[in-house]
């Protein structure tokens, strides 16, 4: 059994978990708990170094899917052409909601928007409930780029049941205002605010 000694340190105001004080070295966990962290801190290619010792040491490939944690720390850093290339291995080996999710994300954030559509409605038919405010919210954002307002509207009315968030509330103010729907649209501003003033 491997055992491990987490040290938790401050570093510039965030906790993180040292795991450079392991008994045994072939810990993949570890090594993801690492490259968690490092992203947090936004040191990337630590973050990248790590999720690849993980994957080294877990030759089965069972624990994690690495091509979409990999793809996950690159979309952080707003590296999305990057993360497509490990998203679309990521689905290869398991075509799950949230790696659709993300490579939607991904081609959103490049302007592929039609391709985005495509990939978030493939993703919602089998999305887990916590995953569906994400997709939604992205269609919404991306027929809002498309200049389809009442579609953009429809998506983050559905966003918005599954969760009451400052982001949901300022997209749906966004799309409202581009409706000409002022007042209404500062309704769902001023919801975003007190949300984020919590």
């Amino acid at each position: 059994m491997d055992f491990l000694v987490f040290n938790i340190i401050l570093n510039e105001g965030v906790l993180y978990l040292d795991t450079t004080k392991i008994f045994s070295d072939k810990s993949a966990f570890a090594y993801m708990y690492k490259a968690r962290c490092y992203k947090h801190l936004g040191e990337l290619e630590k973050a990248l170094k790590n999720i690849e010792r993980a994957q080294v040491i877990d030759m089965s490939g069972e624990m994690y899917n690495y091509s979409y944690w990999k793809a996950n720390c690159l979309y952080e850093f707003n590296r999305y052409e990057q993360a497509l290339k490990y998203i679309n291995e990521a689905i290869i080996f398991n075509a799950d909601s949230e790696s659709y999710t993300l490579k939607g994300l991904c081609l959103m954030n490049i302007g592929e928007y039609k391709q985005a559509l495509n990939v978030f409605f493939r993703a919602i038919d089998t999305a887990k409930y916590d995953t569906k405010d994400v997709l939604y919210w992205g269609l919404a954002l991306t027929y809002y780029h498309l200049g389809d307002f009442n579609n953009a509207l429809h998506s983050i009315n559905r966003s918005l049941l599954y969760k009451k968030d400052s982001e949901n509330y300022i997209l749906k103010g966004d799309i409202l205002s581009a409706l000409n729907k002022i007042s209404d649209a500062k309704i769902n501003y001023d919801k975003a605010n007190l949300i984020s003033a919590g």
